[in-house]
């Protein structure tokens, strides 16, 4: 899970684009 976050985090910062990982990290977040 850890990972997971770090690269959607990475991710979301590189490719604010990228909506299919920006939900699944908001949606761990929340």
């Amino acid at each position: 899970n850890n990972i997971l976050r770090k690269i959607g985090f990475i991710d979301v910062k590189h490719t604010p684009q990228t909506m299919g990982v920006a939900t699944i990290y908001s949606a761990s977040k929340r």
